[in-house]
């Protein structure tokens, strides 16, 4: 029997003091990500995964932490996001033609 498999679409960054938040995997993009599967796809594992997103997100702007502690817990957020995020190749300049000896 084959199965569908889908990547999940969220994943969970560790931000210190064993806090861990989750937020939208980008890998799952190629998949539709987060938004899409909600709107289209919704499994039980999608709905979950966007329900602890949306905890993380709701924990960092609501009063139990400040406003420095979230800010932190954010930049560590964004620097998980961009280690799953492959970097672009680099594009090398375009080559011109040898001008021809006479």
């Amino acid at each position: 029997m084959e199965t569908d498999y889908r990547p999940r679409c969220a994943t969970e960054i560790h931000v210190g003091d064993g806090a861990v938040m989750t937020v939208p995997d980008p890998r799952a993009n190629e998949d539709g990500g987060m938004e899409w599967r909600l709107r289209y796809a919704c499994s039980t594992e999608t709905r979950m995964e966007a329900a602890s997103a949306i905890a993380s997100y709701s924990y960092l702007l609501g009063p139990e932490i400040t406003q420095s502690e979230a800010a932190r817990r954010l930049r560590l957020m964004r620097l998980g996001l961009r280690a799953l995020i492959p970097a672009p190749e680099p594009v090398s300049p375009p080559q011109t033609p040898a001008k021809p000896d006479h």
